[in-house]
């Protein structure tokens, strides 16, 4: 539930699992042929993010360092806080 609260704060727009992303767009979820490639790649993507974060809150980190602006959209850091993130800083915030 959390792995998909997360999805859903980064990526309101987007399908959380493969298979829906893949079917909505005409791909098999099953093979990554070279005109899937790219939309496997930005789901994958979006899943990567969506697990980091994930860790930072399970494991109660202090602080989740990343150049990524989506992290630091207003709206999503204070949801993302809110839900356990505790601090999201740019690299050059860190000291």
């Amino acid at each position: 539930k959390l792995e998909q609260h997360i999805h859903e704060i980064l990526f309101p727009n987007y399908y959380f699992s493969w298979s829906e992303h893949a079917k909505v767009h005409g791909l098999d979820p099953n093979q990554a042929a070279e005109e899937e490639l790219k939309e496997w790649i930005n789901w994958r993507n979006r899943k990567c993010d969506t697990i980091a974060m994930w860790c930072q809150i399970f494991y109660k980190k202090d602080i989740f360092v990343t150049r990524d602006s989506n992290f630091h959209k207003a709206t999503k850091k204070t949801a993302l806080e809110k839900l356990g993130a505790k601090r999201i800083l740019y690299p050059g915030e860190v000291i």
